[in-house]
C-alpha cells in the first residue's frame, strides 16, 4: 500500500511539473506574439521572464497548498531537524537497551532493577514534622548502604561510593519525606531501599527508594480474585495465587508484601469439596483479615456456584 501511495505522488509531482511547465511556455507565448516588453527589455527576453515568473508563481501556490493541506508537508518543510533528533534519540534508547538486554543474556546479573537491596524495609510516621521524616529517611537509607555493602560486595559488586551528605542524596531524601508528609497521611509510609537499575558483577551498588503508604486495602472477607472450575477438577492453584497477588498490587500494595498466604486446611477442603461437586463453581480468594499495605496477604478461599 505504501508503494503504491509513494509511486502515485511521484506521478503526481511529474504531471504537476509538465503543467506548470507547460502554462509558462503558453503565457510566455502570448507575450512574445504580443511583443510586449518588460523593463525594456526585447520581447523575446520579456516573455522568458514571464513564463518562467509565471512557473514560480504556481509552484508556489501549489506548495502553500500542500501546506495548508498537509500536517506531514509542514512537518518535512519546517520540523525535519527536529524529527531526525527525535528519531536519534529513540535510535539510541533502543540501541542502549539491546545493549543492557545484551549484557542480561552474556554477563552475570546480581540484582534485577527495582528488587529489594536490603532484607528489611521501614515504616515511617506520616504525622511528623517534615525535618524528622527526612532525618528518618536519610537514617534508612545509610542503613540500607551499610547493609548492601555487606551482603552484595561479597557476591561480585563493588561498594557504594557516594557521599550521603550530598545535593543530590538531599534531594532524594527531601523528595521522600515530602511525599510521605503530603501523600500518606494519616498512614505511614513504608520505605523499601531497591536496586536503582540492573546491577551486574563488577557495578557499584546503586540503591532508590521505593515509598508506598500503609492504607487499608481489602476489609476481611473482601473478594480479591476468582476463577471459574468445573466439578470434579483439580484448581490451578497458583494461577489463583498469581491473580491474588496482581490484584493485590493493582490496589496499591507493594510487590514485597502482597504474596498471598492462608491456611493449609482451607485449601486441602475446599479441593475436597470441588473434587466432590458437579456442575459450575467459582473458586474465589476472600480476605482472611484485614489488609494494609504493609502485609500480610491473609487469604481464605471459598467454593460458590456459578451464576
Amino acid at each position: 500500500m505504501e508503494t503504491i501511495l509513494g509511486v502515485s505522488r511521484i506521478a503526481f509531482i511529474v504531471v504537476l511539473a509538465g503543467a506548470i511547465a507547460f502554462i509558462g511556455d503558453r503565457v510566455g507565448h502570448q507575450v512574445g506574439r504580443r511583443r510586449l516588453s518588460l523593463f525594456g527589455l526585447r520581447p523575446k527576453h520579456t516573455s522568458t521572464i514571464v513564463a518562467v515568473g509565471f512557473g514560480m508563481l504556481i509552484a508556489l501556490g501549489v506548495t502553500l497548498a500542500f501546506l495548508a493541506a498537509s500536517h506531514y508537508a509542514r512537518t518535512a518543510f519546517f520540523r525535519l531537524g527536529e524529527l531526525n533528533a527525535q528519531v536519534a534519540s529513540l535510535q539510541k534508547q533502543v540501541q542502549e537497551r539491546e545493549q543492557e538486554l545484551a549484557r542480561t543474556q552474556n554477563e552475570n546479573l546480581i540484582q534485577g532493577n527495582q528488587q529489594p537491596i536490603t532484607p528489611t524495609y521501614a515504616v515511617v510516621n506520616s504525622n511528623q514534622a517534615l525535618p524528622h521524616i527526612h532525618e528518618e529517611v536519610k537514617t534508612i537509607f545509610t542503613n540500607a548502604v551499610k547493609e548492601a555493602d555487606r551482603v552484595w560486595v561479597p557476591l561480585g559488586l563493588r561498594p557504594y561510593d557516594k557521599p550521603l551528605d550530598d545535593t543530590e542524596h538531599d534531594h532524594k531524601f527531601n523528595e521522600a519525606a515530602s511525599f510521605i508528609r503530603k501523600s500518606c497521611a494519616p498512614t505511614a509510609g513504608i520505605v523499601f531501599p531497591v536496586a536503582a537499575h540492573n546491577l551486574f558483577r563488577g557495578d557499584k551498588i546503586a540503591i532508590s527508594l521505593n515509598i508506598a503508604c500503609n492504607r487499608q486495602l481489602f476489609t476481611k472477607g473482601q473478594e480479591i480474585a476468582s476463577i471459574n472450575v468445573p466439578g470434579g477438577s483439580v484448581p490451578n492453584i497458583g494461577y489463583l495465587l498469581a491473580l491474588t497477588q496482581q490484584a493485590a498490587t493493582d490496589h496499591g500494595m507493594p510487590a514485597y508484601t502482597s504474596e498471598p498466604f492462608g491456611n493449609p486446611s482451607n485449601l486441602q477442603a475446599v479441593q475436597h469439596e470441588l473434587s466432590r461437586a458437579h456442575g459450575k463453581y467459582r473458586l474465589v480468594v476472600r480476605a482472611g483479615a484485614n489488609v494494609r499495605a504493609i502485609g500480610p496477604l491473609v487469604i481464605e478461599l471459598q467454593l460458590k456456584g456459578a451464576n
